[in-house]
């Protein structure tokens, strides 16, 4: 499958807010695949990291302080890391 746009993360130095919605969608394709490994296999489990790296219903590409929480479009950086 090619790779989703990802507006949100083309620009790294300015902080943009994107929907939970729309962050669950560009990751749906990947993240079916695993709820189905881990549901075959007993020892494989899943941590979802959205709960911590985004707030209620909107996701930050940075914190607070203005740090980047990931390190490309599909990769948490030290700081995501943290959280």
């Amino acid at each position: 499958m090619d790779r989703l746009p990802c507006p949100a993360c083309e620009d790294f130095v300015k902080p943009v807010r994107v929907a939970l919605e729309e962050v669950e969608r560009r990751r749906s394709h990947i993240t079916a695949k695993m709820k189905k490994l881990a549901s075959k296999y007993t020892n494989v489990y899943l941590f979802d990291p959205l709960p911590s790296l985004c707030e209620g219903d909107v996701c930050s590409t940075h914190n607070q302080e203005g740090e980047a929480l990931f390190r490309d479009d599909d990769h948490i950086g030290s700081k995501g890391r943290d959280r």
